[in-house]
């Protein structure tokens, strides 16, 4: 049975946000497997402790808990690179999952329209297809950026199975991960502030 309405998106693009989808998932599942092995729990206590309905606090609870249990250095440096990533995909991933692709064309069978905003947030219509509609917002996002949601989502659940690895210290699977993801990233130093300027000295009494 088809939708009620047409989804304006190319195989290519459906696959993908099937795949966002799936590899989410992927991501949720190693994240509880890092805090069950950090925190020595079974998985149903460690289900409820990650049990949140929110990404932000679910992936806060997983960066404390490597960076108060973890001996990995590279599994802390590679865990802040990661948990700065979670949040940022989180709102790409949510514009496709959360949004509406097209609704029907009542004047052109077969057609589609797709809802879209103007500069003043009032609904307009277009013929062509290549947009994700935000249902709580309305905002529009090109479908082609599927893409780069996909592969970003792809390289976090590589680098969070590479932490559970390294946490393990499993030697052959790190190396496989290592020749993959290359080095973990390195720390920002903190930006140097303005230099103080020397204190002047009054002039010399005549």
């Amino acid at each position: 049975m088809e939708p009620a309405y047409h989804i304006p998106l190319s195989a290519d693009e459906r696959r993908m946000l099937g795949e966002v989808v799936a590899i989410q998932g992927q991501i949720e599942w190693s994240m509880q497997a890092t805090v069950c092995r950090l925190l020595n729990v079974d998985g149903a206590l460690c289900r409820t402790i990650m049990g949140s309905t929110s990404v932000e606090a679910n992936s806060t609870i997983w960066v404390r808990s490597i960076r108060d249990k973890a001996s990995s250095e590279d599994a802390k440096l590679w865990a802040e690179w990661a948990y700065k990533e979670i949040a940022r995909l989180a709102q790409g991933r949510n514009d496709f999952v959360h949004a509406v692709y097209g609704i029907p064309r009542l004047d052109a069978p077969g057609d589609f329209l797709m809802i879209g905003t103007d500069g003043d947030g009032d609904l307009h219509f277009a013929q062509s297809g290549g947009l994700a509609i935000r249902v709580k917002n309305r905002e529009a996002r090109p479908a082609a950026e599927i893409a780069a949601v996909r592969a970003g989502l792809a390289k976090l659940s590589c680098v969070i199975a590479h932490i559970n690895g390294l946490l393990r210290d499993d030697s052959e699977t790190n190396r496989a991960w290592r020749e993959k993801l290359g080095p973990p990233p390195q720390p920002t130093p903190p930006k140097a502030g303005p230099k103080k300027a020397k204190a002047q000295r009054p002039p010399p009494q005549s």
